[in-house]
């Protein structure tokens, strides 16, 4: 977890020194893959309900989550590394099930 930190320090010195989201979505995109796989299920701090990531889909950019209740989202797959414990604001985390 303190390589976390580090990065969202990081991160968070990156974003203040450029416009946009797309170096922050570079740096965490290959943390994401690893972290968010098909099958696995996820707590979303936003809504509190657990998903699970039915498909990665690389050909249209989407990751597709549902949750036991029905909701769905989706989250372009560059952006989900900025929804990692430890590098998204307190209470916007997708966090893994174990």
């Amino acid at each position: 977890m303190t390589h976390m930190k580090e990065l969202k320090k990081h991160l968070q010195s990156t974003v203040e020194e450029t416009e946009g989201s797309e170096e922050i979505e570079k740096m965490t995109y290959s943390k994401a893959l690893d972290y968010y796989r098909a099958g696995n299920l996820y707590k979303y701090a936003v809504d509190g309900r657990e998903y699970v990531l039915n498909m990665f889909e690389k050909h249209d950019g989407m990751a597709y989550f549902e949750s036991l209740d029905g909701f769905e989202i989706h989250i372009p797959w560059n952006m989900l590394g900025t929804l990692l414990p430890g590098i998204a604001d307190t209470g916007k985390e997708l966090i893994k099930i174990d």
